[in-house]
Order: structure tokens, then C-alpha cells, then sequence
């Protein structure tokens, strides 16, 4: 699993009225395998759910430009309006986790499950996690292969 957290200018949509984008910087079907996805993730930390679309942007090399819509809600919560960039992350879920142990696994939005360790769960205390909860995390390559790190508990 890649690592999905990019920055990106918030675009004005020409179609319709007030509505706007973010440019979700990887080909879609290269990744995933088909063209449209659904998505669970952060812009600037609220919550976003809906899907990675082609509506027939091109980009500058004329390849195929995959957008996600950012809703005015979302604008208004964190402040930001066309012309402005915004923070987007991974969102996934909790498949399970040993707090004995102090290890487990998280499914991301792509599907496939990335290591979690509890020296990544951000905050105080005691770190663990809960069986189907939803976390934010970004994803590096650890010893073994894959691992979420800067795991944060919605």
C-alpha cells in the first residue's frame, strides 16, 4: 500500500455552481485497478467520504487527471477556498490489534492491510487500538515491509 497523503490546491469546478476539487496525484486505475474508487479520508483533518473520479480533466501532459470533489461544508470547517491547498490523508480502519502485544493490523482505503505497532499510535498513555475503529495514519517501509505510522484515532 502507498502512501496516499499529498497536498493540493483546492480548483473551482467549471461545471455546476461553487462546486471544487483537489487533483488526486496518481493514476487511479494503475493503482487500484479500475477508474473510480471509493475513498475515507482527511482534508486538513475533517473527515471526508466519497470517491476519486475522472470527469474528463486532462493533465498538463495530456494524461488522464483523477479529481476528488471537497465539499463546501469541508471548506468552511477548515477555512479554505478555491486557490488554497489543503492536506489530504489515508483513512482506514482498525482489522485487529493485540494490546499485549502491542501490534496489529490496519485496512487501508486501497483495501490491503499495512502493520500497526504501537510506538506509532500519536497521544498520551496507554497505545492501543480498537477492532474496527477509524484511524488517519501515513505508511512507510518498515523492517518487514509496510507500516503505518502517525496513527491518529478519529
Amino acid at each position: 500500500m502507498k502512501e496516499y497523503k499529498f497536498d493540493s490546491k483546492i480548483y473551482a469546478s467549471e461545471v455546476g455552481k461553487g462546486g471544487a476539487y483537489v487533483i488526486f496525484p496518481y493514476d487511479v486505475r494503475e493503482e487500484f485497478g479500475k477508474g473510480r474508487v471509493k475513498v475515507h479520508a482527511t482534508f486538513d483533518g475533517v473527515d471526508y467520504d466519497g470517491s476519486i473520479v475522472n470527469m474528463g480533466v486532462k493533465n498538463e501532459d495530456g494524461s488522464i487527471c483523477y479529481i476528488l470533489g471537497i465539499r463546501k461544508d469541508i471548506r468552511k470547517e477548515i477555512g479554505k477556498d478555491i486557490g488554497d491547498v489543503v492536506l489530504y490523508m489515508n483513512k482506514g480502519t482498525v482489522k485487529w490489534f493485540n494490546a499485549e502485544k502491542g501490534f496489529g493490523f490496519i485496512t487501508g482505503e486501497d483495501g490491503n492491510d499495512v502493520f500497526a505497532h504501537f510506538s506509532a499510535i500519536q497521544g498520551e498513555g496507554f497505545k492501543s487500538l480498537d477492532e474496527g475503529q477509524a484511524v488517519t495514519f501515513d505508511v512507510e517501509e518498515g523492517q518487514r515491509g509496510l507500516q503505518a505510522s502517525n496513527i491518529v484515532k478519529d
